[in-house]
């Protein structure tokens, strides 16, 4: 094993590139100082890390990016991402508030690939909502049915795949991807529930000792409008949102269910009366199984997954 990465710093450097490198994105210092698994106040004692093992040749630098491969590919790759979202976000900003302006819809946040300031030709603008307390499915439902009629299901700019209610805030899954996940999220509306997120949550400081939440603004909050709509929906919202939780089960079972043992389907498509998660192909999973597989094979018993 080399010498340059038996200290506690240089493994912690060298883990967000391990999980970013899944990706095949390489990062900044600042990125690699902000998800370092150990708490550090200076960011040039990671600076002066990555300088050694770019010396040493364990990590590559390509301008301000690092990456555990030598190929400057995977540098441009990002370069080109990072300009797609930063031309694609005012479109999801605009979305964000349509999706707002749904009954019973109380906060919009960007995930996925988005979120992390990347995109490509093919890929999907991810939101993450937070509802009214038990009104996730009939939220699911109403959106879908927008989706299939107004966006003739078109899911490249409109794809909602996690529901919570702000009254079950805590997720389940606690692990690297899922706290990835959190710390990235970008809040667009209903602000204080992303701070509730965060703080129902802190368990990602297990991972990411680092983490500062985004900062945020204030902005308006239910439009009268949509307390009308929400007011002539309620009587029938419960039976409603069971309706939809039921159907919707059964049309990921009936889609999916054969491709997946129970317990990762129940992962996979998490359906309770207060979530619903859409995650066709277990991408959870895949991404933490191969992270744990690229640092046993990167440090042998130097370190504990």
């Amino acid at each position: 094993m080399r010498e340059e990465i038996h200290s506690e710093l240089s493994r912690a450097v060298i883990k967000p590139l391990l999980y970013s490198d899944i990706f095949n994105y390489p990062l900044t210092a600042s990125e690699i100082f902000d998800r370092l698994e150990i708490p550090c106040d200076d960011i040039k004692a990671v600076e002066c890390e990555l300088q050694q093992l770019v010396e040493a040749r364990v990590l590559f630098r390509f301008h301000d990016l690092y990456s555990l491969r030598d190929d400057a590919s995977l540098a441009l790759r990002r370069q080109a991402g990072n300009k797609m979202a930063k031309d694609i976000m005012p479109k999801a900003v605009r979305r964000s508030q349509l999706i707002y302006n749904f009954p019973f819809v109380r906060a919009v946040m960007i995930s996925g690939s988005l979120s992390k300031d990347f995109m490509e030709k093919s890929g999907d603008i991810d939101f993450f909502i937070v509802t009214a307390p038990g009104r996730v499915w009939i939220t699911r439902g109403l959106l879908a049915l927008f989706q299939r009629v107004a966006l003739f299901n078109s899911h490249k700019y409109f794809c909602v795949n996690y529901y919570l209610d702000y009254n079950h805030l805590l997720l389940d899954e606690r692990n690297i991807f899922t706290a990835t996940e959190l710390i990235t999220l970008k809040p667009m509306r209903g602000n204080e529930y992303y701070t509730a997120l965060l703080r129902n949550n802190d368990w990602v400081r297990e991972y990411y000792p680092q983490f500062k939440p985004a900062t945020i603004a204030s902005k308006p909050g239910l439009s009268r409008m949509k307390k009308v709509f929400e007011k002539v929906l309620d009587p029938f919202a419960p039976w409603l949102d069971s309706l939809v939780m039921k159907k919707l089960v059964q049309r990921a079972q009936r889609l999916h269910g054969h491709r997946y043992e129970q317990k990762d389907f129940d992962v996979a498509f998490k359906a309770t009366p207060h979530v619903s998660k859409n995650h066709a192909g277990n991408y959870q999973r895949r991404i933490t199984d191969k992270f744990h597989q690229s640092v046993r094979s990167f440090f042998g018993d130097l370190v504990r997954v």
